[in-house]
């Protein structure tokens, strides 16, 4: 235990010092590409202070991941002698593997989560009015994620001309692949929305592509229209299970 616990404060430690480096970078992009091109010593001071990953510090996160392969490794070596020498060896061999996933999707959630705050500091301080989330559409895009895309935030992450809370801004999830995009006006009449919104794009797929979006019983009620998306996620912005939106509904 006391190995994997240095061995895991060594990374979080390699990790908040490549954190700090990517905020520094990505707030430079931003002012650049919105402002005058200076970032303040201050702002990055607060946003490294401020800055969670997932809802948790992220020291904290991988503390989280040390002692939960401390606890997988303690379980297997205690049905050691069920599993035998060889299925030890195979357990001990297949944790290993997960933990080194696990370890990359911290890393790659930490980097978007430290880009994203350093993004959204920038616009604010630059003058922004808004966000708007923006998501990579397609099968594997999350239910909770489709349904913003195209949505607009203000600057303190109110919805603006619709009623879906953010619950998180991005990445809300593991492997999440949307961003706040800061607008410097609000889109005006006439204004050309390249993006398009979750309605527009679920309309471009077939039934059964809806039913892999959605699931088959969220899908089967958006289709007879007896449900729109703001429906599907509860005053928190959580996204409903089939039961607990059949019982609004009902």
């Amino acid at each position: 235990d006391q190995r994997i616990a240095e061995a895991f404060a060594a990374i979080a430690a390699d990790q908040l010092a490549a954190l700090h480096e990517i905020l520094t970078i990505e707030a430079g992009w931003a002012a650049g590409v919105i402002g005058n091109g200076e970032t303040a010593a201050s702002m990055l001071a607060r946003m490294e202070r401020d800055l969670l990953v997932l809802g948790a510090r992220p020291g904290d996160q991988w503390t989280r991941q040390g002692e939960a392969l401390s606890q997988r490794i303690a379980d297997a070596v205690r049905e050691g002698a069920t599993l035998g020498t060889e299925g030890l060896r195979e357990t001990i061999s297949d944790i290993g593997a997960a933990a080194r996933r696990d370890a990359q999707a911290l890393a790659d959630v930490s980097t978007t989560s430290a880009a994203g705050q350093a993004h959204a500091e920038v616009a604010r301080a630059e003058g922004a009015v808004a966000f708007r989330w923006l998501s990579l559409l397609d099968s594997r895009t999350t239910t909770g994620c489709a349904i913003r895309h195209g949505l607009m935030y203000s600057l303190d992450y109110q919805p603006i001309g619709h009623s879906i809370p953010i619950e998180r801004p991005p990445p809300r999830h593991w492997g999440c692949r949307s961003i706040l995009a800061p607008w410097l006006r609000m889109p005006r009449p006439g204004d050309r929305d390249g993006e398009g919104t979750f309605d527009s794009w679920l309309a471009t797929l077939s039934q059964a592509e809806q039913d892999d979006v959605l699931g088959k019983g969220r899908a089967d009620l958006y289709r007879r229209k007896v449900i729109t998306k703001a429906d599907l996620v509860n005053q928190r912005g959580r996204v409903l299970t089939l039961a607990e939106l059949r019982a609004r509904v009902d």
